[in-house]
């Protein structure tokens, strides 16, 4: 009979030119008997006095780790490019200080009232990537590094588990659950460019720096009562429904800089879940001198703040807050508060032109054309935010326009009417007029902020 075809191994062949150990078995079906009878010969062959390396071994459904753990308690043994059925680590509890699983296949992996003494998990990139189906960690202590880079989960667990050192999840899928509930960090934690899918961190703790940069979140992401000690950087984070930081707790400086939405582009209201969310987002850039990203988190925080304002429990601050929305998005957008000087300013002139001394009839006149700007927000507010702050404006401003070339009103008595004391005269002003110039200044005031909300320096 001839010899296997694996490196190192010369056993004889079994089938597909392969061992006993090393071939192919259908569900992972095989005599444990008649491997263990094999194995543990081909482990003391290959016994170096300090580190054992197993390599490419397909372990039957049967067969219990802890055999080799115990047997070879006293060496370290790495299990590399193996399969496994089912790692369980909760039948018996215990310390495994001696063993590391080394890019190795298996279906699930049980872990409960454990303490690693090594590096019980090193994934590294591989041509192609393995799957995992499952990954559950109950009460376990990982004294060393942990590594599970570019690989595909679909379910993963951690509840009352401390990591001591750095933990590496990059490049990776969480396909269904990712579960982090009661888990502290003590070391670096670095989830570069992984993808969560039904994601949440409870009761979390990085103690060192974490690192979700250019990672993606493709549902909604709570970070409930998770506490960051140290730089928090999100750089290039996609989430492409909802975060919410409520009850997140930064100690030291986060980085959000180019967070995008599921459009790459940055985030919108219905990806912020709250106002604290955007107050938290808005004060990182405040705090890194970053005030034109801030400011942009500003305009989130007070359209928060106007979703939580109720017109019956608060009317005066609702309507505050509705007028500074769409005189100017909330400081943010120049544009519309310009638009709305010239569509007042030609609104004011026409009647003060035009239908002076008033009758009736222009009482009419004045009540019905004064209903046109508030019926065109209405319709207009049926589209997105930001087209329907311009297109109330552009229409409001092509019909005010042909109504101004209509009535030939001169372009000096516009622009005089712009400059609230142009007309600064010993003549008493009406209530219109005053009312006029409160709110021409309140527009200026409003076009000349946003202009400095995307120029000015703190």
């Amino acid at each position: 009979m001839g010899k296997s075809s694996c490196p190192n191994c010369h056993l004889d062949i079994s089938s597909d030119d392969k061992c006993i150990l090393h071939c192919n078995k259908d569900n992972f079906s095989c005599d444990l008997d008649d491997f263990n009878s094999y194995l543990y010969p081909y482990i003391d062959s290959i016994n170096n006095d300090a580190t054992i390396y197993i390599e490419d071994i397909i372990f039957p459904k049967e067969f219990n780790i802890y055999t080799i753990a115990s047997k070879y308690k006293l060496l370290h043994i790495t299990l590399k490019y193996c399969q496994l059925y089912d790692i369980d680590f909760t039948s018996d509890p215990r310390n495994i200080n001696n063993i590391t699983f080394l890019n190795c296949k298996f279906n699930k992996l049980n872990c409960k009232d454990m303490i690693f003494e090594k590096v019980l998990l090193k994934y590294t990139k591989l041509n192609i990537k393995l799957h995992i189906k499952e990954i559950n960690l109950d009460n376990c202590r990982i004294k060393d590094k942990l590594f599970l880079n570019h690989i595909d989960i679909d379910s993963f667990k951690c509840k009352n588990t401390i990591f001591y050192k750095k933990v590496e999840i990059k490049e990776t899928i969480f396909n269904k659950i990712s579960c982090f509930n009661n888990t502290k960090f003590n070391g670096l934690c670095d989830f570069y460019k992984t993808e969560f899918n039904c994601n949440r961190f409870d009761k979390t703790s990085f103690k060192d720096i974490v690192v979700f940069t250019e990672s993606k979140f493709n549902k909604v992401v709570d970070f409930k009562y998770t506490t960051f000690s140290k730089l928090a950087l999100f750089r290039k984070t996609q989430f492409k429904c909802t975060v919410n930081f409520i009850d997140s707790i930064f100690k030291e400086e986060a980085n959000f800089l180019n967070i995008q939405n599921k459009d790459a582009k940055k985030l919108k209201s219905y990806n912020i879940k709250n106002r604290e969310t955007a107050r938290i987002i808005k004060h990182s850039f405040e705090k890194q001198d970053n005030i034109i990203e801030a400011n942009k988190y500003y305009a989130l925080e007070m359209e928060k703040r106007e979703d939580e304002l109720k017109i019956l429990k608060n009317p005066l601050d609702w309507i505050v807050f509705k007028i500074h929305k769409i005189s100017s998005n909330h400081s943010q957008d120049w544009t519309l508060a310009l638009f709305w000087i010239l569509n007042i300013t030609f609104i004011y002139n026409y009647f003060l032109i035009n239908i002076s001394p008033y009758s009736a009839d222009d009482y009419v006149l004045l009540t019905i054309s004064s209903l046109i700007p508030l019926v065109t927000i209405y319709c207009c507010n049926k589209l997105p935010n930001y087209i329907y702050l311009w297109c109330q404006n552009i229409i409001l401003f092509i019909g005010l326009y042909l109504l101004y070339d209509y009535s030939n009103i001169p372009l000096n008595v516009i622009s005089n009417s712009i400059n609230p004391f142009s007309i600064m005269t010993i003549q008493s002003l009406s209530f219109v007029e005053m009312i006029y110039k409160i709110i021409i200044a309140y527009l200026i005031y409003q076009f000349i902020t946003s202009i400095r909300q995307n120029t000015r320096r703190k």
